[in-house]
């Protein structure tokens, strides 16, 4: 099966206000999407890093530091192409338990598969899919939030990023039965450095040496980062914005945000089976993106 995956989902209030001008009476995010959602739903599987939590039914946004985003970008992902998001990022709890509660609903509403927290105990462990009859386990998992410190209590609604954790789950998941696990990374600590921390380099090396994690994805740096390929697998660090309002603009301008932030990938990989019925990525390639912000279409260059 074939695999798409993109970096950072980030609603700022700019991007709210072109999609209300599309939308009329609510907000359309689907033309932003327009030009990438042929790449998008060409793939068996295709995964998004949604960062900015959605607004329960609208009465309420905030567009920064903290977010609650209209609710109708769950729409706009699912038009595009994408069967699943990973949600567990810094801002996931800006909008308190009701915000990841609205942002899970939402976007089981749209048929969308959500990895990284749970509105209950129940609903904790990976995202499923089975493209090409694969069975496929996505993990989702973030070092930081805004307003609280990690591991949060309850663990079910963001899923804290520790090594041994993510391992343990991983081993779970093959057990309960998954060929291939995907995990989503949202770290990046600073942010805006196009290399690797210590961090990221430790953790990505741990990860890809296990023999249960097969693909890492990572986003948080807000942009483009090093692929970092060891033990035959890929872990693809930083994807960089895909949608935002970063760098900036002359009403609201990201002083710190460098002109990279207006980049991103789609990442793309095939995957096979190898004689001994291990799932492994044979071929790996990406299309560079870019943000034009007089319309917040997502360019593939």
């Amino acid at each position: 099966f074939t695999l798409v995956a993109t970096g950072e989902l980030l609603i700022h209030e700019f991007v709210a206000d072109t999609a209300a001008l599309y939308g009329g009476d609510g907000f359309d995010f689907s033309p932003m999407f327009r030009r990438v959602r042929p790449i998008l739903a060409g793939a068996d599987l295709a995964l998004c890093h949604l960062e900015t939590p959605l607004s329960p039914d609208n009465s309420k946004f905030d567009f920064y530091p903290l977010f609650q985003v209209p609710f109708e970008l769950a729409t706009a992902i699912e038009g595009a192409g994408y069967d699943g998001c990973s949600v567990a990022s810094n801002h996931l709890l800006d909008g308190g338990e009701a915000g990841v509660v609205a942002t899970l609903n939402h976007l089981d509403d749209a048929g969308v598969a959500v990895a990284g927290a749970a509105a209950d105990p129940t609903g904790v462990g990976p995202a499923w899919f089975s493209p090409g009859e694969v069975t496929v386990a996505h993990l989702s998992y973030t070092d930081t939030l805004n307003v609280a410190s990690l591991p949060f209590d309850p663990p079910w609604l963001v899923n804290n990023l520790e090594g041994d954790k993510i391992l343990t789950d991983a081993d779970n998941a093959v057990a309960d039965g998954a060929e291939f696990v995907v995990v989503s990374l949202h770290f990046g600590e600073p942010a805006y450095q196009t290399g690797l921390s210590a961090k990221q380099s430790a953790i990505a090396e741990r990860l890809l040496y296990s023999p249960k994690v097969d693909l890492v994805i990572g986003h948080g740096a807000h942009v483009i980062q090093p692929v970092v390929y060891q033990n035959g697998k890929y872990a693809v660090v930083g994807l960089g914005n895909f949608l935002s309002n970063q760098p900036g603009d002359a009403r609201k301008r990201c002083t710190e945000c460098p002109p990279g932030t207006q980049d991103g990938l789609v990442a793309w990989f095939a995957v096979a089976e190898l004689p001994d019925g291990s799932f492994t990525v044979t071929d790996a390639g990406y299309v560079p993106t870019w943000v034009d912000r007089k319309t917040y279409e997502i360019v593939p260059l």
